[in-house]
């Protein structure tokens, strides 16, 4: 039987967590939006549009779980509380969240199938 080969979350992976979280709508009901690049999408068709080049060896399904578990806690944590970042993710995030947004988005959008 063969194993999916995993691999840990990618820079790309997790600079585009680290988007979907700062720059996530919330709407009156409070529930999670993606930001407003990605239009009408939900989560999962975002995670979607990006599985294809971020996905590392990974199910969608685990890829998804990654991604949220990633979302929900260390970033999180260091937008709304200013605990620091893990130092896995403290080199790729430090010149990351300082750059404008419209540039992160056009970085991001290479690793996007539509």
């Amino acid at each position: 039987m063969a194993t999916a080969v995993k691999e840990d979350r990618s820079p790309e992976m997790v600079r585009l967590v680290w988007f979907l979280h700062r720059y996530a709508r919330t709407p009156a009901g409070g529930r999670y939006v993606p930001p407003a690049e990605f239009g009408d999408l939900n989560k999962r068709e975002v995670y979607d549009q990006f599985f294809p080049q971020l996905g590392g060896g990974r199910s969608f399904k685990t890829f998804q779980g990654s991604a949220e578990g990633l979302r929900k806690g260390n970033i999180r944590e260091h937008l709304e509380n200013d605990t620091p970042y893990l130092p896995m993710y403290e080199a790729i995030l430090q010149t990351w969240q300082h750059l404008p947004r419209e540039k992160q988005w056009e970085y991001l959008q290479q690793y996007q199938t539509v």
